[in-house]
């Protein structure tokens, strides 16, 4: 029961304090006590290296797309003056898939920050703009070029793949049904349904054939310019606004088709990370003010030490709580297909991460699975769905943008209308598993 106490502290303080780091950080200090006691000072050198290469992998990445970003950003201030409209059609476009496209190429709580200040300067309201980019940052599962599958989930089966592709490709309906909800109005413009079902279908394809890595990104991209397909100036300002992040999608396209060996192993671990640190390399000779370095480095270092502390703690205690929860949720038997979706969103509500919820509950869910002879495929799916949905009811996201759009005071109603919504898409795609 001594491995309980890293997680406890954890949560203890995450209650207490709402300060990751500062948690993370005394949870692996009790670790560190407490580990004679429960593991082989041996067992260190096997976790150690694994804990190093993830969060190296998520630094680089995150790293050379924030600078990007930045880069972007100081150059195109004006990007938004382009959607003046007040209407639905612009709030699904920035609410749902600017969102979405965020998250695909940048990830890691950038969307939100960005589009509900946005929505709420054009003049939507706060609430409904917080409302629906939360829970459009459920695709954080594929998000950031898909690092919470490729790390939390490494070496599974392509079915895994295609099977959370699918309910993913089903989660957008929801969605758009919650926007219609939360922006009542009479009528619906074909481009609008067009643009629904062309990201749903584009998404499901681009990962039957292995694209997921930039499934989330293309398919955002299309539904958008489906959009703004007759508005020729929005549409050049926002490719003005996005051009590295879809040289970084072309090149990494190139070589993926190519396949040239040690090419191929690089990707394979490190993902789309070299590339986008080459592209920023590139743009950094063609720009004179180099200010937001500083800026991403020091975040990405901030993510990195928290990865790697959390890493560390996960590797070394989740095989035991495994092990205690796969023996005492055995009664749960078939049922518990309902309580894996709960496991994913109570990681991402923790660590307001899809990633690092999948990176801790992963593995648990996996030996629970194979315990209970349930399909791994479901069980890990409903993990990755729950991860992404976390995102959306997360209090670190909440009390951000909260305070960020100055409705510091009106934050619990946000959480409530998305709990309920996260509440019901989990139950009923557990519902659809567990019948299926």
């Amino acid at each position: 029961m001594l491995y309980f106490i890293p997680l406890l502290v954890l949560l203890i303080l995450l209650a207490i304090t709402r300060k990751i780091f500062y948690s993370v950080l005394f949870s692996f200090v009790s670790l560190l006590i407490i580990y004679p006691f429960i593991l082989n000072f041996q067992h260190i050198f096997e976790v150690l290296p694994k804990s190093l290469l993830i969060s190296f992998q998520i630094f680089l990445l995150v790293f050379s797309l924030l600078s990007l970003f930045y880069l972007v950003e100081e150059k195109n201030k004006k990007l938004l003056e382009e959607f003046k409209n007040k209407d639905f059609k612009t709030f699904i476009l920035l609410g749902i898939y600017f969102t979405i496209l965020l998250e695909g190429l940048v990830g890691f709580g950038v969307p939100g920050m960005i589009v509900i200040r946005s929505l709420s300067d054009i003049g939507f309201d706060p609430l409904i703009s917080s409302t629906i980019s939360l829970l459009s940052e459920s695709y954080s599962t594929f998000g950031a070029f898909a690092i919470p599958i490729e790390v939390g989930m490494k070496g599974l089966e392509k079915s895994f793949l295609y099977l959370t592709a699918t309910v993913f490709s089903i989660l957008i309906i929801f969605i758009f049904i919650s926007a219609l909800y939360f922006f009542p109005h009479k009528k619906i413009e074909v481009d609008v349904l067009l643009s629904l079902v062309a990201f749903s279908t584009s998404f499901y394809f681009l990962n039957l054939f292995n694209f997921y890595t930039i499934s989330l990104s293309v398919s955002a991209s299309i539904s958008i310019l489906i959009l703004i397909k007759n508005e020729l100036k929005k549409l050049v300002k926002f490719f003005k606004f996005f051009y590295p992040f879809f040289i970084i999608i072309l090149l990494y396209l190139l070589l993926k088709f190519l396949d040239i060996g040690f090419i191929k192993v690089l990707i394979q671990n490190f993902g789309i990370g070299p590339i986008a640190f080459l592209v920023l390399i590139f743009y950094l000779f063609n720009t004179k003010n180099k200010k937001f370095l500083s800026k991403s480095f020091y975040k990405s270092l901030f993510l990195f030490v928290n990865v790697f502390l959390l890493s560390f703690i996960s590797f070394s205690i989740v095989p035991q709580i495994s092990d205690f929860l796969s023996s005492n949720l055995s009664f749960l038997g078939k049922y518990y297909i309902f309580v894996s979706p709960l496991i994913g969103i109570f990681g991402a509500f923790i660590f307001g991460s899809a990633t690092l919820s999948n990176l801790v509950f992963a593995e648990l869910q996996s030996k629970i699975a194979q315990n209970l002879d349930l399909s791994l495929e479901k069980i890990l799916t409903l993990q990755s769905l729950g991860a992404g949905l976390g995102n959306a009811i997360s209090l670190y996201n909440i009390l951000a943008i909260a305070s960020l759009v100055e409705i510091e005071d009106k934050w619990i109603k946000i959480f409530k209308v998305n709990l309920f919504i996260v509440f019901i898409v989990s139950i009923f795609f557990s519902l659809i598993f567990f019948l299926t």
